[in-house]
């Protein structure tokens, strides 16, 4: 859903990366929202984008969430 991937990291760094991933043909899509995952001969992913709603199909879907440390009862 956010604008860019791996926000922390250094934009050199960053850049490295995807094109890294685009020549391994793995799709980085931002800005979208996941509506469903439909299994089929492969795995459906139907999302909602700036453009409309679009489909995308692979062998795995990898999804990035947040955390947050986990600190209760920490003691330093």
């Amino acid at each position: 859903m956010l604008p860019i991937v791996l926000t922390p990291i250094d934009d050199e760094v960053r850049r490295q990366l995807l094109r890294s991933l685009s020549k391994r043909n793995i799709q980085i899509v931002t800005n979208a929202k996941v509506e469903r995952i439909e299994e089929t001969a492969t795995l459906r992913i139907i999302a909602y984008h700036e453009k409309g709603e679009q489909s995308f199909s692979g062998e795995y879907v990898l999804m990035a969430v947040s955390r947050r440390a986990n600190t209760t009862g920490w003691r330093s």
